[in-house]
């Protein structure tokens, strides 16, 4: 009898174990990784503005953007973005320039977190923007057409398992513009390295994790 009941003790002392073990196994083991499988649905808000009170100018760009992607591999992700574009830059004393695009291409990101709250990310995208110009009061309109790479770094703060808020740091640029400016206009290359171009505040959620 006695042995009976060790032996039952001893049985649902490694059963409430286990359980407990299984437990805490979940979250200590999916807190550092998005694991493959999941589907990310999100967007980001960009807004840039200067001013020069001599000379009564100011510079604002606003751009928003929004993209789905799939993690095809643990903390790697990969889908696609849309983005419209708009800004408005000084061009003289009398005269400003407006400018409206939308793009959008592939992108992929690669995640690295450190808890369950917080991570870093690296952000790659390839995209094609058109644009339409309007300079001067009345408008002459010009149009752009631009392919580009731009490589961002980012900050990720999970308040919750399924939602995530994120600070994009500007980062690594290269694009080629001014694709339909005909003979007289050949394309230019721009590229360089800005901690404040691409910046934004974004916000995602994440189906299945």
């Amino acid at each position: 009898m006695k042995k009976n009941i060790l032996f039952t003790a001893v049985m649902l002392f490694c059963m409430s174990a286990g359980l407990y073990a299984q437990k805490m196994k979940t979250p200590k083991d999916s807190i550092r990784f998005v694991g493959k499988g999941v589907t990310m649905i999100g967007g980001s808000f960009n807004y840039g503005g200067s001013s020069a009170p001599v000379t009564n100018m100011s510079t604002h760009n606003f751009s928003l953007n929004a993209h789905a992607m799939h993690f095809v591999h643990r903390n790697i992700a990969v889908g696609g973005y849309l983005m419209f574009n708009l800004n408005s830059v000084p061009g003289g004393p009398a005269q400003k320039i407006f400018t409206w695009g939308i793009g959008g291409g592939p992108t992929v990101r690669f995640y690295k977190m450190f808890n369950r709250y917080f991570g870093i990310f690296e952000q790659s995208r390839v995209g094609v923007m058109y644009s339409r110009i309007n300079i001067g009061t009345p408008a002459s309109v010009g149009e752009n057409l631009s392919i580009g790479l731009q490589m961002s770094p980012g900050l990720t703060f999970f308040p919750v398992r399924r939602l995530s808020v994120d600070l994009l740091i500007g980062g690594l640029y290269l694009d080629y513009s001014n694709l339909l400016g005909g003979p007289g206009s050949p394309g230019t290359l721009n590229y360089g390295l800005s901690l404040l171009q691409g910046t934004g505040i974004g916000v995602n959620y994440f189906i299945g994790r």
